[in-house]
């Protein structure tokens, strides 16, 4: 058994919806499972939380105000705020989105329970990043003033670049499927989020496959647990696979409303071991069983 103890690094917001692109699967793009090793380990928990990518490779870094959301739920989240309710957006235009550069939003299809949105990203700088790319997004299952269902797709190259350099660019071809299980107000409520990605931040590109996570937010505190799904490291030459002889119901990761992780617990299969992934107070104990 080997267990490290590392401090859960700073993620980069990325609020006005980052996306997915295509995963593929494991034996149409010939990834081997993934050694069961630190570095290994390290980077399935970049993928779960955030990607800390530096000069010198991966590193942990003191925690801090920034948000550490899980990876996935930061990705979709703007767009399911926004969205969940019949939004009164203006076809073609949403203002003081960018402050320079444009974001063209056109409603392609609507009818009296579902809505098809284009949203068109170019250089739109909105103080913080500089985002370009086309996406689709269909509301549907609408009920009463809610729309149950959201699907988010990237139909050319999505990327993001940051004020500090830093970049995510995004697929073609990406899933971020949300279903609203339950809703209460818009800060409460329960949803199940399936995505297949593949993306590349600095250089770096990993990705997801079949991934279900199940997520519980409260006023601004979040509970989340996955039943199934692949993570791709290493430019998609390697993967894990969720363990599913695990019940990560019985222990979700709990978030405090700065996004740490207080506890809980995830288990994923490698070649020559298992790994867990612990929150713990806003660390991470990464514990490979061989």
């Amino acid at each position: 058994m080997k267990k490290v103890l590392i401090i859960v690094t700073t993620i980069f917001a990325i609020f006005s919806l980052s996306g997915c692109g295509g995963g593929g699967s494991s034996s149409d793009n010939k990834a081997k499972l993934a050694k069961a090793t630190y570095e290994n380990a390290l980077k399935v928990q970049d993928a779960l939380f955030s990607k800390t990518i530096s000069s010198s490779g991966y590193e942990a870094r003191a925690t801090n105000n920034s948000s550490n959301t899980p990876l996935i739920y930061n990705l979709a989240k703007d767009f399911l705020k926004k969205q969940i309710k019949n939004s009164n957006y203006k076809a073609r235009i949403i203002e003081d989105v960018c402050l320079s550069g444009s974001l063209d939003l056109e409603t392609i299809n609507e009818t009296s329970t579902s809505k098809t949105l284009i949203y068109r990203y170019n250089n739109c700088n909105d103080g913080v990043k500089v985002i370009n790319g086309t996406v689709e997004v269909t509301l549907g299952s609408k009920s009463g003033n809610v729309y149950y269902t959201q699907n988010i797709r990237f139909k050319d190259n999505y990327s993001v670049k940051y004020q500090d350099g830093s970049t995510i660019n995004i697929a073609n071809g990406g899933a971020i499927d949300i279903t609203l299980t339950s809703y209460i107000s818009e800060n409460r409520y329960n949803f199940i989020l399936d995505t297949t990605m593949k993306l590349t931040q600095n250089g770096y590109s990993f990705g997801y496959e079949g991934y279900e996570a199940h997520y519980s937010v409260k006023y601004n505190n979040t509970k989340w647990y996955l039943t199934t799904g692949i993570i791709y490291i290493n430019n998609y030459k390697e993967y894990v696979i969720w363990d599913n002889n695990y019940d990560m119901s019985l222990t979700p990761y709990v978030l405090n409303t700065n996004g740490y992780p207080l506890e809980g617990e995830a288990r994923f299969k490698m070649d020559g071991g298992n790994l867990r992934i612990i929150a713990d107070n806003g660390a991470i104990v990464l514990d490979i069983q061989k």
